[in-house]
């Protein structure tokens, strides 16, 4: 007979299914957790980069043709002024190349064209400066020598940097189309507990309706025939739980009942 009675099936049971809901739950938040940290990483290690990047190039450029215009400003005040947008310019493309290397400069492609980088850029914001006093004093050779080498060092920095936002953009989609992968399998990792957590349930289920189905109505057939006057039944407790108690008891009431019974019965004889 078996030795689990009903209430510890029945915990056992809803125990079983709890522990199947948090499953669940954790696939799942796993699977949220892996999202947020591709897209976490996407966009520390890709998209602000390629934003410092754009900061880059742009200043770059921005310093070029402010020298360039530089000649042609009318008045020593302007040209004070066009000077001091140019620091402020430099400052710029500085930090925001800072922001990005070496810290965020991760794939060994994009490390070595970094690094010609920061060197043109090394050379890029002192010639820059040099030019532009060059040209605030109105030395015309010695600008022309400073915007030559400061052309040589921007191309650099232009190829470089177009190079690398490509390589982070490619990082990107790669990220990317990963991630939708991982989201897929996922998903049907998650169906699939969800199906196998929903079987093991019903299961379950089945078995617990079984387990009291069984006693329940064997029961309830003693109990009638016992109201309905049939005494000395074949009773016979099955299990070692609430039911099988229950059918010991009617077994004991029948008992008693036709041994009642006989009494009368021998008695009116």
């Amino acid at each position: 007979m078996a030795s689990r009675n009903i209430r510890s099936r029945i915990v056992i049971a809803l125990g079983s299914c709890a522990i199947l809901i948090v499953i669940v739950g954790l696939i799942g938040a796993r699977g949220m957790w892996v999202l947020t940290s591709d897209m976490r990483d996407m966009y520390v290690e890709d998209t602000v980069p390629i934003a410092d990047l754009a900061i880059v190039e742009s200043s770059a450029l921005r310093i070029r043709l402010g020298l360039m215009r530089m000649p042609g400003l009318p008045n020593a005040g302007e040209k004070k002024a066009m000077i001091s947008r140019l620091a402020e310019t430099g400052k710029a493309l500085t930090a925001a190349w800072r922001r990005y290397f070496p810290t965020q400069a991760v794939l060994s492609e994009e490390r070595d064209i970094a690094r010609r980088v920061d060197a043109a850029i090394t050379e890029f914001i002192p010639l820059s400066t040099r030019a532009s006093e060059a040209l605030d004093k109105g030395d015309a050779e010695h600008s022309h020598q400073l915007l030559d080498a400061l052309a040589g060092a921007s191309q650099v920095i232009y190829s470089g940097v177009d190079r690398i936002a490509a390589i982070k953009t490619e990082h990107v989609r790669q990220t990317a189309e990963s991630g939708a992968d991982a989201s897929r399998s996922m998903m049907w990792v998650c169906a699939a507990s969800v199906a196998l957590a929903l079987l093991a349930a019903l299961l379950i289920g089945i078995s617990l309706v079984r387990a009291i189905s069984r006693p329940l109505d064997a029961s309830i057939a003693v109990a009638r025939r016992i109201a309905d006057g049939y005494l000395e039944n074949d009773v016979v407790a099955t299990t070692n739980d609430e039911f099988g108690e229950l059918l010991q008891a009617l077994a004991q009431m029948d008992v008693q009942l036709a041994s009642v019974a006989r009494g009368i019965h021998a008695s009116s004889d």
